[in-house]
């Protein structure tokens, strides 16, 4: 229950940015040259944590769900730290986004501050380190997110061709 109340919430959110509702008092720009090298930072901390924790070495939604769990199920004071996961598997699952559908890599500036973010063709924002950040703030409870979001992800993409 709590995930598909986690997918309707990525869904409602898509939905809004689509309409212009999220954006109202943001702004959508490039990434910077020093953002870019935050970002390749951190598909390397994300490649090093996939390397291991993975079974197999095809990057997926299901195989960085199966990552993430593992990652939070591990009791062993040298795991990797919270905060290199959550850069890491987000930028990950966020560059799986772009290869599979029509996006690209943005920052958004809003009230909150600025983060990155992946932009569908149709307007539609997708956070995806702030998806995994939730999870681990909330206590690592809750699995499966990153398959069931790519799921509702594909479906909007695939509305807007």
């Amino acid at each position: 229950m709590r995930l598909y109340l986690s997918c309707m919430v990525t869904l409602i959110t898509i939905l809004w940015s689509s309409l212009g509702i999220a954006s109202q008092q943001s702004t959508i720009r490039d990434l910077t040259d020093n953002e870019v090298k935050l970002k390749s930072d951190s598909t390397k901390w994300g490649s090093k944590i996939f390397e291991l924790y993975a079974k197999d070495k095809e990057v997926t939604p299901s195989s960085l769900d199966f990552v993430y769990r593992t990652w939070a199920q591990d009791g062993s004071l040298d795991k990797p730290k919270d905060q290199k996961v959550i850069y890491g598997l987000g930028v990950m699952f966020g560059n799986f986004v772009v290869s599979k559908v029509d996006s690209k890599w943005k920052v958004i500036i809003d009230k909150h501050g600025a983060g990155f973010i992946v932009v569908l063709s149709g307007g539609a924002t997708i956070f995806p380190i702030d998806m995994v950040l939730k999870r681990v703030q909330a206590g690592n409870k809750e699995f499966g997110f990153f398959k069931a979001n790519f799921d509702v992800i594909k479906s909007v993409a695939e509305q807007v061709q």
